[in-house]
């Protein structure tokens, strides 16, 4: 059995998914899918605009055999973090290969890129752009092209290539490859008709628009993103702003995506603001970008400390879902596999603490989505085997 692995969110799945689970398949030759998912809040630094026990489902419903899921603390942290949790996850249930999608589309020019991003040299000249007042991803991206001029720098300005970059910076045992990415960019927030395939930003937009999204999306996903919950981001803000005036901006400088003044910040802007996009606004400058100040909320909402966190090191397995093939790969798991949280006992105190962020996470995407905290929470959950 040949076993391909993915990094992926689902939020939410989409006709480019799917290119991409059967792309990865036919390159590989694998019969076995292995997806590492983002949970109930995505690497943007927002709520899932499904749940993450949904998302899974679709997943296995439209190609997939397995999905396990990324802690939240490592999916709302930047993006080498998230990458490196997501390849040691995929490297533990002993995949083969990992797949990702990328703008490049040609694995060796990524691979190049991915080299030169570790020459020493690279970190002091990122510094000195920092201080110049570019935000880290705009001065790495500089001190790149200033250190190799004859290289194909504008990698670095796409998404998708430098979420690649960094899963090939941390991969030691599968062997990677890409598929270029199809149809309308990672970033596009509208709907181009006519095209096969949509960004999950535009399809998101397209959602809380009342737009229709039949024929991008799988059958089962549009239903469920007709019926499924909207998240309601007046309440987001109002706990969020709770967390702010009765935290400490000690509290939040100690959040991964903090310091640098953040927390500071925090507390003389909270009180001008009346949503949460308007303390978005407040708080985002050109050296800190929105994805960052959205992390930033989302770890502040959840109290995510970085002194408590081993990056990279999850030291668990989290299934959401899989049917029989998917099965078979848990049980040569490496790592401890949790099916019930309520049994579980890990002997990591920072394993412990992932876990126990993903419970909250749970009931506070609830809150978010209206639902029932009892009956939709991580504690009364279990993993879906679908046939």
């Amino acid at each position: 059995m040949s076993i391909v692995g993915m990094i992926a969110e689902y939020n939410p799945m989409h006709n480019g998914h799917i290119y991409h689970i059967s792309e990865s398949k036919k390159i590989s030759g694998s019969d076995t899918v292995v997806c590492a998912m983002s949970g109930n809040f995505v690497q943007r630094g927002m709520p899932a605009i499904l749940s993450k026990q949904i998302r899974a489902n679709h997943a296995i419903l439209n190609g997939a055999d397995l999905v396990i899921e990324i802690p939240t603390v490592f999916t709302v942290a930047s993006s080498n973090v998230y990458a490196k949790t997501g390849v040691t996850l995929l490297e533990s249930l002993n995949c083969d290969y990992i797949s990702f999608g990328s703008e490049e589309g040609d694995i060796d020019k990524l691979g190049n890129v991915s080299k030169n991003i570790l020459d020493e040299r690279i970190e002091d000249a990122i510094k000195s752009f920092c201080s110049e007042g570019l935000s880290y991803p705009r001065a790495r991206e500089m001190a790149y092209k200033k250190l190799f001029k004859n290289e194909d720098t504008k990698i670095l300005s796409q998404p998708n290539n430098i979420l690649a970059i960094e899963y090939l910076k941390y991969i030691k045992k599968m062997e990677p490859i890409t598929v270029k990415r199809q149809g309308s960019a990672y970033e596009d927030t509208s709907i181009e008709y006519k095209m096969k395939y949509q960004s999950a930003s535009a399809i998101r937009r397209a959602v809380y628009d009342n737009v229709s999204i039949d024929g991008y999306v799988p059958d089962i996903v549009a239903d469920d993103l007709k019926k499924g919950d909207r998240i309601d981001y007046e309440t987001l803000f109002q706990l969020l702003r709770y967390k702010i005036i009765t935290g400490s901006s000690y509290e939040f400088e100690k959040c991964p995506s903090g310091g640098e003044g953040l927390g500071n910040k925090l507390k003389n802007e909270i009180n001008k603001a009346s949503s949460f996009e308007e303390l978005a606004e407040l708080m985002k400058s050109k050296r800190y970008t929105r994805t960052r100040i959205n992390r930033l909320f989302m770890q502040v909402l959840l109290s995510i400390d970085r002194e408590q966190i081993d990056y990279g090191d999850v030291g668990y397995i989290k299934f959401l879902a899989c049917n029989q093939k998917g099965a078979k790969v848990l049980n040569k798991s490496k790592l401890d596999v949790i099916s019930n949280v309520n049994k579980t006992s890990l002997a990591s105190k920072a394993s412990s603490y992932y876990l126990e962020k993903d419970l909250l996470a749970g009931d506070i995407y609830n809150i978010l989505s209206g639902k029932n905290l009892y009956i939709n929470s991580e504690k009364a959950l279990k993993p879906n085997f679908i046939p």
